[in-house]
């Protein structure tokens, strides 16, 4: 039988060439970096290949935006040279003018939070630091913006290979030419183009909209391999602001919030912290800590703070392939989280039978003045001191709130004739023993009063005279 012939392989022109033969140059802008310089705050501050999409979203929210569509191909199709070899970040944001587009490759600065920029945003900006596109360093090669304003449409690559080692510890100079697009129309009907637009789901329509921005990727690095879909629709979920007014798409289909309904032992706002719990937090801080209508503010928190908590009567789903946390604390600065991949905010755990069940959500806007660049946690300092003293007493209600359902629960069950009633409520034995057989298990066992399973091989491939058999437990 003939093997039957392999398709051919389409090959696509990067976007940035067609770029160049399809737009004026009207500038360039110098960029004195180190090769150095770059790896270090990529490599090593951005370590993560989904943090450097998260950037470009900050961004995208950052420029009001509201929409944005993002393309990432799969890893299988990554791995296929006739594959969608690029990533696309669109939104239709305040565009960037020609000063905009020479503000955007100055590095380490930001104009993000200046008076004139704050006047004309309606959010709070997250970005204010000037680095967070060179997070992109550590998944691409080739960084290309191009976007519309009422100046027309412009367009400047960043080419990575282009900053090289200086022995003298020095940087040289990276010139990135800045491009006018006169005939956008036929610029954008060449099927190179068109397959880029397809891809992220950018329509004529949202072409048409005043002003846009679309960064674009390529010459991608095996590191963008790593790109779970399922983790960075994950990521996107839980840490940015989503809402009405912020629309965020992921390959075509729309990213909500990560917020889930589950029945509850206790709930609580942070201005129902207890007055013994707020004494007690004054006399370790000193900090005048105080509840309002809306939180708690204290001297050192004067925005306040602000946030509901929930125990559940389940376990909450922990970490999987494509699943991080559900359970803990998420913290918030200024609308994003901070603390993704830390669900007590990097101190030990009081207690796991809580923990696991346990979910703050924390909005703290005074720890911006301490936050560190990749907004992955906030500096030692006394802030963040009096900052985790707060934490501790809000879980320790939670678990006092917890203890107190049990206690109800197991009441509730003295009350029941013999025949009908649970001696042991499974909260004690079967709850705490099914979440840690199941805590890395992707099933997510768990024990509900009901039956639940836990994941073991196939019976043929369990060894003579073992003494577990079964796949179902009760």
């Amino acid at each position: 039988m003939a093997t039957p012939p392999k398709a051919p392989i389409v090959k696509t022109e990067p976007v940035f060439e067609h770029l160049k033969k399809a737009g004026a140059k009207t500038d360039e802008v110098d960029v004195r970096i180190s090769n150095e310089l770059v790896r270090l705050l990529s490599d090593q501050l951005y370590q993560s290949p989904l943090k450097a999409l998260e950037e470009l979203v900050v961004n995208s929210y950052d420029a009001d935006a509201k929409v944005c569509k993002i393309f990432v191909p799969s890893a299988s199709e990554l791995s296929d040279p006739s594959g969608r070899h690029f990533i696309v970040v669109f939104d239709d944001g305040t565009g960037l003018t020609k000063s905009g587009m020479v503000d955007l490759w100055h590095i380490g600065r930001s104009n993000k939070r200046t008076q004139e920029i704050s006047k004309r945003a309606n959010r709070k900006q997250i970005g204010k630091f000037g680095i967070g596109k060179l997070a992109t360093y550590t998944i691409t090669k080739r960084l290309t913006y191009v976007s519309k304003t009422n100046e027309g449409i412009r367009s400047a690559t960043l080419d990575f290979g282009q900053f090289r080692s200086d022995p003298s510890g020095g940087s040289q100079p990276v010139q990135i030419p800045l491009l006018k697009i006169a005939d956008w129309s036929s610029f954008s009907s060449h099927k190179d183009i068109q397959a880029l637009l397809k891809a992220a789901d950018i329509s004529p329509k949202d072409l048409a909209r005043p002003s846009w921005t679309m960064a674009v990727l390529e010459e991608l690095k095996p590191k963008a391999q790593k790109i779970r879909i399922g983790t960075l629709k994950w990521v996107l979920s839980t840490a940015m602001p989503l809402r009405s007014e912020f629309a965020l798409f992921l390959n075509g289909e729309k990213i909500e919030s990560s917020k889930q309904s589950y029945d509850l032992a206790a709930k609580f706002k942070l201005q129902e912290l207890s007055g013994d719990r707020i004494k007690a937090l004054n006399e370790k801080t000193g900090d005048n800590w105080r509840a309002t209508a809306t939180g708690l503010v204290s001297n050192s928190f004067p925005e306040g703070i602000t946030g509901e908590v929930i125990v559940t009567e389940r376990t909450l789903p922990g970490k999987s392939d494509d699943l991080l946390r559900s359970y803990g604390f998420f913290i918030r600065v200024r609308e994003r989280l901070i603390n993704e991949d830390e669900p007590f905010f990097g101190m030990t755990p009081l207690q796991h039978g809580t923990l696991n069940r346990f979910r703050a959500d924390i909005e703290a806007d005074d720890l911006d003045a301490i936050i560190t660049a990749p907004r992955e946690g906030v500096e030692v300092s006394d802030l963040r001191s009096k900052f985790e003293l707060l934490l501790v007493e809000v879980f320790q209600e939670a678990r006092q709130r917890y203890e107190r359902f049990l206690a109800l629960a197991a009441k509730k069950e003295e009350t029941k004739k013999e025949h009908n009633r649970n001696f042991v409520i499974s909260a004690l034995i079967e709850q705490p023993i099914a979440s840690a057989l199941g805590q890395e298990s992707e099933f997510g066992a768990d024990a509900d009063k009901s039956w639940f399973y836990f994941n073991l091989p196939p019976a043929d491939q369990v060894p003579e005279g073992d003494c577990v058999r079964s796949s179902v437990f009760r």
